[in-house]
């Protein structure tokens, strides 16, 4: 019910119908007018090109009237609609320009597209109907230069752009320096607002300007000019120094040596005599060119200079100051006699900023190799350190704004690069490149004694691409206290398909992060002692992706000994996956398996999103060999409000390969409100199906998703229908991403697809009168063989057992419908939950289970379906065991379930209370399609007090299986007492028109006390059709069973054909020592001088008697008050013994209104004769009774 404050109003220009149905409006409107289907991408520039998918657009692209801004006519204040060019058309597909006066700066917006036809409009359509993403566009304002940092910038030096609206696409963007492109010269995009750019190699003064250039429109956006000063430096450009003698210390007359030449450019030495300087003055020049700190020197030791000779240093090197350029071609400096540290960048007064360091390997020493202490904006190429006493590179005392290309730090004592400090920040890693081929070479950080990497003490907003890290003793990066926030790991750009970093073997976990809004990505984690990638603490705006985790480059198996990925210790708001729109140079899927333990775990983590990514075994890697996990392949523990999937197919969760787990588990009292949606779990990629008959499930899951200890409120599968459409991709033709899935596939789980062991909030008090919250939710899932490639049933399709609790399987809308198909033993089973209370039990409504029986089709007929009752439950729809209180179906028109094609659609054992209302058994829901169940519809099993009705239609069971076993029936109930079967159609459809007979109706099998029918009309059952008898009372056991008030070869509504309700054989039979049951009513009522029968058995047009009671143990059955006419055998036979052959009365006369008769002399005293009226000399109408 809407209220005022629920209100709504819409524009629907198409509208031609209104329909509601439960809680949601569907809106029918011109099947020819033009739909939204989404478009891509979701936000861009003015004049950037925007693919929308549909359909009932024109091909002609001048029909297509597509305008930005669009809104609803009720909303007040429209702003002006922007029409867009069309610059390519299709019935499905508009490509258009986002137009130059489109809204900027004002959030999303809608985009209406119209389509004329002989200039009238057909039709629209606008995104805001659609849901989110697509409900709106955003365009964004032309990029913008806010500032550069430093400013002025020395020449050739990298520094940072400040701005606004930079694109996420690397392709597009462009950089001038006044009107030159040079693009080349972008190192690095932070962010939307920030980026790094080598400056020019000249002093000059020019313009900056961003540029973004969409190539399919051919239309670009541009910044506004931005001035920018690029200098020498703050002192004099200094000295060129040529270093001719590879000595490591003082060298003799007219040789420099690097030490000397970098005391004369420090200002901390001088050239030792005065023939040197001559040398040099002669060499380079102008010996009037200062030296010193903050002097632009160069110091160079030429490739030609004793190629691969060593420097071997006899004692420290002095500091790397401001400005200095060391250029050594790769030379390795040893520092085997040096105590302390390699190279120090460092000031002595000043910071040492704008220095550059290229091709250096320092080895063998006794301190850290490489010191970075305060040091900006410096540029460090091709730096190899090896064994080094203490750290390999140790960046320090606001060293911020420093790029490493191709950076080495290996089997050093401490780490191998420790960032450690608040200041420490903007420095960035990145992959070198040869100077000769050009091809990316990687770095390292192996062996070292501590961490590859460490980063602590409020280091923040460094990028960490540093290439292999391997063997290191504590781990490979260490991210240790919650202030150094906002650093990367891995490579960050979108534009390169590889995995560059290796994070293998170490001695602790590949990644461990205690810090908020850390990004990782590309990275190779396996082989660790530990978790692959840990996050711990209470962390935020993190992300992992495009990471492979559990073996290694070459697809070999190489497990980390705990997870994959771990999040602990109250990480949220945080994502495993991505959050960009998929595109052509979007990143690759995350692959994780082969971990001890679980792909991922989240324990005590909230509001974290799993998406792209594949969990397991065969995944689509190339020559990927078996890389299961361990446990299981997503683990939440006491985690809530999670999502994992995506509607997206390239964001989609592929989970297969975690045998000794689930694909999912949820666990805990603290695991509730996750959903999960858009997720494959299961599909036997390299299997075959005969291979999965004999029992080979050792790449699948034994759970598809698994619930339990205490996990409540949890939603599996997302209301909807799916949807594929596609999109032109530049380069590589259409891609599908539309919506693929919003529900679950779940298949090949060896034990079942999903099971849930609790429900409701196991810390709420839940009154009688309370309306339960916080089930779990089960709706819109595939769950079996559903026919797509790879894909094999369950086990068990849905196993609810234990403490499961208040659950919803299904839904009343029939887009919460789970299709549950092809699943080799049963569909959904039910084992071990009791109901204390009606409002905490299970609602299994609105599902589709069909073909739960592939493996006994395929073995034809397994012996535990030749048995009665049937053993092992093999081909089982429902299977409901040791449970009390459970109900299935529902009184409503969506409560529905449809069981099919099965062994045994449902089957219940050993259960009390149970209630089956509201299901279709045996056929489609339109009822027109033979889809009977092979053995029988129901199967009640030794239970007491269970109910069989109101609103069951039961078609078609049991009449295809041959040969015929006993309780081949729409309704069979074997054993057990104090059952019902009241208000059930059997053999006619839900119109009471049509036909589709079981094989019997109604099977009473060896129990007592149940009660089939009523004393009312409302009671009654249906049973019509039957290839066999309408019921049948089986078994000595067979005691004190009521049958009275069904129509019994009678259609409930009038017919034009009323022989087809006829069933094949007898109305009712009891047979097989079945005794003392009641076939009729045990009173009447009187109303005055007339004697009302209120709703006898009606009992006619039977193909052979209406009633037979069949051999000589079948003793004291009462047949009373029934309607029996018509029958093409007897109305009442004695077969063989039956009732001890007691004989018919025969009538001798009557007198005024009172009629005489006589009965055989073994008929005993007292027995009841009763007296009825039929053209047909059977008894259709009751008259009047007397005692013998």
């Amino acid at each position: 019910m809407l209220t005022g404050a629920d209100c709504w109003d819409t524009n629907c220009p198409n509208l031609t119908a209104l329909q509601t149905v439960e809680t949601t409006i569907l809106i029918v409107g011109d099947p020819f007018a033009p739909q939204i289907k989404s478009f891509s991408p979701l936000r861009g520039y003015r004049g950037s090109v925007v693919t929308i998918q549909g359909s009932g657009f024109s091909a002609i692209a001048e029909d297509n009237l597509v305008e930005f801004n669009a809104e609803l006519s009720s909303s007040p204040n429209p702003s002006p609609t922007a029409a867009a060019e069309v610059i390519s058309a299709s019935e499905t597909q508009l490509v258009v320009v986002v137009p130059e006066n489109a809204n900027v700066g004002q959030g999303p917006i809608r985009i209406q597209v119209k389509v004329v036809d002989s200039e009238q409009i057909r039709g629209s359509a606008y995104t805001s109907r659609l849901a989110p993403p697509y409900d709106a566009f955003e365009v964004l304002d032309d990029p913008k230069i806010t500032s550069v940092d430093p400013s002025p910038v020395t020449v050739g030096s990298v520094f940072r752009i400040v701005g606004e609206n930079f694109p996420d696409d690397l392709g597009r963007m462009r950089v001038f320096f006044n009107d030159i492109n040079q693009s080349l010269a972008i190192q690095h995009v932070v962010s939307s607002t920030e980026m790094l750019v080598r400056a020019p190699t000249s002093v000059q003064e020019l313009n900056l300007r961003i540029n973004i250039f969409d190539p399919v429109s051919l239309r670009e956006r541009e910044s506004e000019p931005f001035p920018l000063t690029v200098q020498a430096g703050t002192g004099e450009e200094g000295w060129s120094f040529i270093v001719n003698s590879l000595s490591g210390g003082i060298a003799a007359d007219e040789f420099v040596t690097l030490p000397e030449a970098m005391a004369w450019a420090s200002g901390s030495g001088s050239i030792h005599n005065p023939t040197e300087l001559e040398f040099l003055q002669i060499a380079r020049g102008d010996p009037q060119r200062p030296v010193g700190e903050g002097v632009a020197d160069t110091i160079e030791v030429p490739f030609a200079l004793m190629p691969g000779e060593k420097i071997v240093l006899s004692d420290q090197l002095p500091p790397v100051t401001a400005y200095d350029h060391l250029i050594l071609h790769g030379r390795e400096i040893d520092g085997t006699a040096v105590a302390g540290d390699g190279m120090v960048v460092k000031g002595n007064a000043t910071p040492a900023n704008f220095a550059r360091i290229e091709a250096v390997a320092l080895k063998n020493f006794g301190g850290h190799g490489l010191v970075l202490d305060g040091a900006g904006n410096c540029d460090l190429s091709n730096i190899i350190i090896d064994n080094s006493g203490g750290d390999g590179c140790l960046i320090q005392n606001a060293s911020q704004n420093n790029v490493f290309f191709k950076f080495e730090a290996d089997n050093c004592a401490g780490h191998g690069l420790h960032l450690t400090g608040t200041e420490v920040a903007h420095n960035a890693f990145s992959f070198g490149v040869d100077p000769f081929s050009q091809v990316p070479l990687k770095g390292s950080t192996d062996g070292n004694g501590g961490w590859g990497i460490l980063v602590e003490n409020g280091a923040h907003d460094n990028d960490l691409e540093v290439g292999d890290s391997i063997g290191n003793t504590v781990g490979g990066i260490g991210i240790l206290d919650s202030a150094s926030t906002r650093n990367s790991i891995g490579f960050q750009e979108r534009t390169l398909d590889r995995f560059l970093d290796i994070l293998d073997n170490q001695g602790g976990p590949g990644v461990h992060v205690e810090a908020s809004g850390t990004n990782i990505r590309y990275l190779q984690v396996a082989g660790n002692a530990g978790d692959g990638i840990l996050l711990d603490g209470l962390l935020e705006n993190c992300s992992v992706d495009a990471v492979r985790v559990g073996f290694n480059p070459d697809n070999t198996p190489n497990a980390n000994t705990g997870s994959g990925i771990h999040f602990k210790g109250g990480v949220h708001q945080s994502r495993i996956g991505t959050e960009t729109l998929p595109n052509f140079n979007a990143p690759p899927r995350s692959v994780i398996g082969g971990n001890a333990e679980h792909g991922i775990f989240l324990e005590d983590a909230s509001q974290i999103i799993i998406n792209h990514l594949r969990i397991g075994a065969n995944l689509a890697v190339p020559n990927v060999e078996q890389t299961v996990n361990g446990m299981n392949g997503i683990y939440l523990l006491n985690s809530h409000d999670c999502q994992i999937g995506d509607k997206m197919v390239s964001l989609a969760v592929d989970i297969i390969g975690n045998p000794n787990g689930a694909g999912i588990l949820l666990q805990g009292e603290d695991t509730f409100q996750n959903e999960i949606f858009g997720t494959v779990i299961g599909g036997l990629q390299d299997q075959t199906l005969t291979n999965v008959l004999k029992g080979r499930w050792q790449d699948t899951n034994k759970y598809g998703i698994h619930i339990t200890g205490g996990a409540w409120g949890n939603i599996i599968g997302r209301r909807g229908n799916r949807q594929d459409f596609f999109v032109d991709v530049p380069f590589s033709g259409k891609e599908l991403v539309a919506s693929f899935i919003t529900g679950v596939d779940i298949s090949g789980s060896s034990e079942a697809g999903i099971l849930i062991e609790s429900g409701s909030d196991p810390r709420a008090t839940i009154t009688i009168d309370d309306v339960p919250s916080g089930g779990n939710v089960v709706q819109n899932c595939d769950i079996g063989f559903t026919g797509i490639a790879h894909e094999f049933g369950n086990k068990v399709g849905i196993l609810l057992r234990g403490e499961a609790r208040a659950n919803r399987i299904g839904g009343s809308n029939i887009s919460e419908q789970n299709r549950i198909w092809g699943n080799f033993s049963v569909g959904i089973h039910v084992d071990g939950v009791e109901i204390g209370q009606a409002n905490l039990a299970n609602r299994i409504v609105g599902n589709l289970v069909r073909q739960n029986f592939l493996l006994a089709k395929r073995l034809d007929r397994p012996d535990d379906l030749m048995t009665m009752p049937p053993t092992g439950g093999s081909g089982l729809g429902l299977l409901i065991t040791n449970s009390r209180n459970q109900p299935i179906g529902g009184p409503g028109p969506g409560d529905l379930n449809i069981f099919a094609q099965t062994g045994v659609g449902i089957y219940v054992q050993d259960c009390s209370g149970i209630t089956i209302a509201g299901n279709q058994i045996g056929s489609d829901k339109s009822a027109s399609s033979a889809l009977g169940n092979y053995h029988a519809g129901l199967i009640l099993s030794n239970c007491t007090n269970s109910t069989v009705g109101p609103r069951n239609f039961l078609l078609g069971n049991g009449a295809a299986f041959n040969p015929v076993i006993p309780g081949s029936a729409g309704i069979t109930i074997y054993g057990g007492q104090e059952n019902r079967v009241v208000e059930n159609w059997l053999g006619v459809t839900p119109d009471g028109l049509g036909v589709r007979g079981n094989q019997t109706g109604i099977s009473l099998i060896d129990t007592s006390r149940t009660q089939v029918g009523g004393s009312g009309r409302i009671l009654r059952n249906v049973v019509v059709a039957s290839v066999e008898s309408g019921i049948v009372l089986n078994g000595s056991l067979c005691k004190n069973n009521l049958i009275g008030g069904n129509e019994i070869g009678v259609f409930p509504f009038a017919s034009a054909q009323p022989e087809l309700a006829s069933n094949g054989m007898s109305g009712v039979l009891i047979t097989a020592g079945a005794s003392d049951n009641f076939v009729g009513l045990m009173t009447v009522v009187n109303a005055g001088k007339r004697t009302r029968v209120p709703a006898q058995n009606l009992i006619h047009k039977n193909k052979a008697d209406g009633i037979q009671v069949e051999g000589s143990t079948s003793l004291r059955n009462r047949l009373l008050y029934n309607s029996i006419a018509d029958n093409k055998g007897l109305g009442i036979y004695h077969a063989n013994g039956g009732n001890d052959s007691i004989s018919f009365p025969v009538i001798t006369g009557f007198i005024d209104d009172k009629v005489f008769g006589e009965v055989s002399e073994t008929v005993p005293d007292g027995s009841l004769v009763q007296l009825y009226s039929d053209y047909s000399a059977q008894g259709e109408l009751f008259k009047n009774q007397g005692f013998v």
